[in-house]
């Protein structure tokens, strides 16, 4: 039996179906792309293409809603369109381990890694831009950029919480009060306020100008996954590992609403 005609899809095709009248063939593969196929000579079409894991991080761009980035267990980036979903970039990462965390703007994407660098890729080519290595030795587990793009906000897997100048990538502050893995990063709108959480139980509002610890939070049970401020910027909602969602006043120390737990789920961010 010899071959007649072959085609190079990306990834091992994983399934195969036939149309009803034998003239295409639709093939997914186990790399999440999604082809057809003309049967007469192979010629391919992409239909959809996706993750093929899990999907850790998921960001819009600022004041933009019709593109989004995603960043994928299997250590892509992908760009959307989110007008009909298609992806409109592409970017693989190899030899970093897991990723951790994700900021996206219409003109380059930066991502935190389990091998404790950071990187910058173009949006619209995925074109690699600049690392910053060794930011935590711990790995990347959060990371936030600022209002005004002009720095980037880290935290790392042995509680530190950095400030990297987004120019030249030098580290102009290191904050470390967390105990446990930094899970979520918040900026207020003057760039000068920032919120931290941890797996500690804790998150922390941090004065940035002047490198010190404004206040400080604690819940009773479960560290905290995530953090996020209401949009008039009054109130801080955490969420966490004890499947909850919490609203805080900074000024109180108890929290001013607590959600009934989510059955069987885990709120992750």
């Amino acid at each position: 039996m010899n071959d007649t005609c072959q085609v190079q899809l990306s990834g091992p095709v994983a399934s195969l179906s036939f149309s009803p009248d034998k003239v295409e063939v639709i093939a997914g593969t186990s790399t999440g792309f999604v082809y057809r196929l003309r049967m007469d000579n192979l010629q391919s079409l992409l239909v959809c293409e996706n993750h093929a894991a899990a999907v850790k991080r998921i960001s819009f761009a600022p004041d933009a809603s019709d593109r989004f980035a995603t960043l994928s267990s299997d250590c892509t980036i992908r760009v959307w369109d989110s007008s009909d979903y298609s992806v409109l970039t592409t970017v693989t990462v190899r030899d970093a381990g897991e990723p951790n965390c994700l900021a996206y703007t219409l003109d380059f994407i930066i991502t935190g890694w389990e091998d404790g660098r950071v990187r910058a890729h173009e949006s619209d080519s995925g074109q690699f831009l600049w690392l910053i290595d060794q930011a935590h030795r711990a790995g990347v587990s959060a990371l936030c950029l600022s209002n005004n793009e002009r720095y980037i906000m880290t935290g790392g897997g042995e509680g530190d919480v950095r400030i990297w100048e987004m120019r030249s990538r030098e580290l102009v502050s290191h904050l470390k009060e967390h105990t446990l893995p930094v899970t979520s990063l918040a900026l207020y709108g003057d760039d000068i306020h920032a919120l931290s959480c941890s797996r500690d139980r804790a998150f922390l509002c941090w004065d940035l100008r002047n490198e010190r610890r404004l206040t400080s939070h604690v819940q009773r049970m479960g560290g905290i996954n995530g953090i996020a401020l209401s949009q008039d910027q009054t109130m801080v909602i955490t969420v966490g590992q004890e499947k909850r969602l919490t609203c805080w006043d900074l000024r109180d120390h108890n929290p001013v609403k607590v959600s009934q737990p989510v059955g069987g789920m885990r709120c992750t961010n």
